[in-house]
């Protein structure tokens, strides 16, 4: 988790969350955009990758 990274942003005026990627506790359809940075190339299998690519996606507004 990059707390240093999310301090620039917030420190610039931006609205940001450090958390687990596994267990996001976020509402779901709520963002416009969800921005992981350095976060899936990190995962050692597509199989893992699988699930953190279904949270994000969750997370997401869904169109009107």
């Amino acid at each position: 988790m990059s707390h240093n990274l999310a301090g620039i942003c917030w420190d610039r005026g931006f609205q940001v969350y450090v958390g687990d990627v596994l267990a996001v506790p976020l509402r779901e359809n709520t963002f416009d955009v969800c921005l992981c940075i350095a976060v899936i190339h990190h995962m050692s299998t597509l199989v893992s990758t699988q699930p953190v690519l279904g949270q994000l996606i969750k997370l997401i507004k869904t169109s009107n």
